[in-house]
């Protein structure tokens, strides 16, 4: 009767030892699903960085664009109170002076 319980000893150790193979795999994958997740977090930060550094240049940049095109309205609005309607109009007359070099009031 004693050679009939070693097979089932047998069979009952080889479970555990595949039980423990599997625990050991699954715990390695584990570490390894962790150290992703560690490094996707830090990316996904990094990132984010990246994000907030870009929006505050698109604010800037259209903040700036926004002051451009006041200046250009501003600029065209004189520019327009200095030439005469009908488009004619002497160098020499206070207008024409008050243009920028190079400029004239007659266009």
């Amino acid at each position: 009767g004693g050679a009939a319980g070693n097979p089932g000893r047998a069979a009952g150790h080889s479970a555990q030892v595949q039980q423990s193979a599997d625990e050991e795999v699954l715990k390695t994958r584990i570490n390894t699903l962790e150290e992703e997740n560690q490094s996707l977090r830090a990316l996904l930060n990094s990132l984010m960085g990246n994000r907030q550094s870009l929006l505050n240049r698109s604010d800037s940049s259209a903040a700036e664009i926004q002051k451009l095109r006041q200046t250009c309205d501003q600029l065209w609005r004189q520019i327009q109170l200095v030439r005469p309607a009908g488009g004619g109009g002497s160098s020499g007359s206070p207008a024409g002076r008050s243009l920028p070099p190079g400029m004239s009031a007659g266009g």
